[in-house]
């Protein structure tokens, strides 16, 4: 189809022209060199798009196995966007002697995919050895640094002529953008990458037929305006080259930004993770599911037993129960040692205004006190009072003091023990337990209330 008619060629010799055959160079995609061989009107025909031959004859040459195999690793759009250049362009030629404007680099070893940048505008690297250099002969454009380039693709080999018998190879093809001020851009599509140049080369057939651009030269310099008149870039005429050399001292180029990765994995979870999603359940329990199949879409690996949990030994440890008998000898004596601990907050309000009680309980007699307080911040007053009044009553001397870890451990009750040389002994952190005596008449009393 070329411009919206479809055309059927048929070759008017029995075999197709050799000028024809020789068209195809990197694919089945060719570009009739010799239209007055085909049954059209040669002076009207304006091709557009590409032209397929549906195979090759048998004395055409055939595409070497290196250039198939280097076609088939092509995405399909940079393959579908190849043919299109070849087709459209035919041999890439520019007006250089490569010979003096290559180096003898392996270009093999260069690399014609994108890379990821860190900056998405960064300065064009190396403007003053390799510069830009506008070509009226050259039918593409031509880059040798690797970062020039917003979108490379890979090619097979494909062979730019210069003057005389002089060549070099381009190994990739993209885009490159350069910003150059004020907002102004260049944009270069079909860049062909050339590592063993020494130069860039900017095409003027290439850049004219974009429509983007217009070319000016006179005696000694050239600009480039876009569609708005607008000046883009700047050259002089370079004696050395015979050639416009482009002066961009502040251009930069643009880089597509670097998009984040994500890796993705999947494992077939074991008894432990299941053991922590399902809230520290039994792991016999876990197993009986799986097996059963209780529970629809539960993949689990039972190659290996679960190790201990911390979680649940922590949760489920339980301290060891109080000695219901007796440790230590009973006292022999009266206020040789008496157990204390408050009670309270009592339901209802004393007459006098009382809501905890505190009970002193004699160990040699079985003795019980019950002194009533306001707060629990007067147990240390009430108890050094009735301290005294027993004390005088009895003429004995107080020598243990037995408490939890409450209201009567301070420093201000620890000093009047040391003063009186009272031995204060206290229960073990949130073990009241150990205060059995003085517990067992809370309940006494409150069951007798």
């Amino acid at each position: 189809m070329i411009n919206g008619q479809t055309f059927i060629l048929t070759p008017a010799a029995p075999t197709i022209p050799a000028v024809a055959n020789t068209s195809i160079t990197y694919s089945d995609t060719v570009f009739p060199g010799n239209l007055s061989d085909y049954d059209t009107n040669a002076s009207s025909f304006t091709p557009s798009v590409n032209l397929t031959l549906a195979s090759l004859s048998a004395s055409s040459p055939a595409t070497s196995a290196a250039d198939v195999s280097t076609l088939t690793g092509l995405s399909p759009s940079t393959l579908c966007a190849y043919k299109a250049y070849v087709a459209m362009n035919g041999p890439s030629h520019v007006s250089v002697d490569w010979a003096a404007n290559s180096t003898t680099l392996d270009a093999s070893s260069a690399i014609a995919h994108p890379v990821a940048y860190t900056t998405t505008r960064p300065p064009i690297s190396r403007m003053g050895s390799i510069p830009f250099i506008l070509d009226s002969s050259a039918n593409c454009h031509i880059s040798p640094e690797h970062a020039d380039f917003k979108i490379l693709n890979p090619i097979p080999p494909l062979t730019v002529k210069g003057f005389g018998s002089s060549s070099i190879q381009a190994i990739g093809m993209g885009t490159i953008k350069v910003s150059i001020a004020s907002g102004l851009h260049l944009s270069l599509t079909n860049v062909l990458f050339v590592p063993n140049s020494k130069i860039r080369l900017l095409s003027v057939a290439s850049l004219n037929r974009s429509g983007n651009y217009v070319t000016h030269f006179d005696s000694t310099s050239c600009w480039v305006t876009n569609h708005s008149s607008a000046t883009i870039i700047r050259g002089t005429l370079s004696f050395r080259h015979h050639l416009y050399c482009v002066s961009l001292p502040s251009a930069s180029v643009t880089h597509l930004p670097q998009r984040p990765s994500a890796l993705y994995t999947s494992r077939t979870p074991d008894v432990e993770t299941w053991h922590h999603c399902l809230g520290h359940c039994s792991v016999r329990l876990i197993i009986d599911m799986a097996c059963k199949e209780a529970v629809e879409g539960m993949s689990i690996d039972l190659s290996c037993a679960p190790p201990k949990c911390t979680h649940c030994v922590l949760g489920k440890q339980t301290r060891s129960p109080v000695p219901k008998i007796r440790e230590g000898l009973k006292a022999t004596t009266r206020l040789k040692r008496v157990f204390v601990d408050l009670c309270g907050l009592m339901p209802c309000v004393s007459h006098s205004g009382r809501l905890y009680t505190m009970n002193v309980i004699d160990d040699f007699s079985g003795y019980i006190w019950s002194l009533p307080l306001r707060s629990k911040g007067d147990a240390a007053s009430v108890f050094q009072l009735w301290h005294k009044h027993v004390t005088t009553q009895t003429d004995l001397p107080l020598k243990i003091l037995v408490t939890d870890n409450g209201e009567l451990v301070s420093t201000a009750m620890q000093e009047w023990c040391q003063s009186l040389g009272i031995d204060h002994v206290v229960t073990a952190p949130y073990t009241s337990a150990q205060n059995g005596r003085a517990k067992h008449v809370h309940r006494t009393i409150l069951g007798k209330a």
